[in-house]
């Protein structure tokens, strides 16, 4: 009989924690849906001066990379 409520109680705590990671998954899975939909205008792409200059005027405090395809080291500067 002892063993049996053992055996009972760790099952219930097996099948307890079982359930609390999968709401914790569940819960971590939306906060990065709503992450990913929150970045989605962040990368911003253009290939002229112009197209800098006009990111800059939008996004004054945006600090822009360079990809080392297109030089932008320079665009901070002006």
């Amino acid at each position: 009989m002892s063993n049996e409520l053992v055996s009972l109680g760790v099952a219930l705590v097996i099948i307890w924690q079982g359930y609390i990671l999968i709401k914790k998954q569940r819960e971590m899975k939306q906060k990065l849906e709503d992450i990913k939909r929150a970045n989605e205008d962040l990368n911003i792409e253009f290939g002229s001066i112009d197209g800098i200059e006009l990111v800059k005027k939008n996004y004054p405090d945006l600090e822009l990379k360079d990809d080392r395809r297109t030089g932008l080291e320079d665009a901070n500067e002006s």
